[in-house]
């Protein structure tokens, strides 16, 4: 099984259809092909704001950095959309 780790996830990265009902990631051109799960990588780069601890440490990092990302902005997402 493959894994990507440290993708640049981020809100500027989220592409969604006018109807809103297909969601794409975007701008992986820096994302790394790890060989198992794991694996880790150590290359730095991405958001601050959605960083997880390992990458901010200069740590190495698996999958779970994306998803670390993935819950930075849904949190986001949650309080943009709590007074409407």
């Amino acid at each position: 099984m493959m894994d990507d780790g440290g993708s640049d996830i981020k809100p500027a990265n989220i592409f969604m259809n006018k109807a809103q009902d297909i969601i794409k990631l975007g701008d992986f051109g820096i994302a790394k092909q790890l060989d198992g799960t794991q694996d880790l990588a150590e290359t730095q780069v991405g958001t601050p704001c959605y960083m997880s601890p390992e990458l901010l440490n200069g740590e190495p990092y698996t999958f779970a950095a994306d998803i670390w990302a993935l819950g930075c902005i849904a949190y986001e997402v949650r309080l943009c959309s709590h007074g409407k």
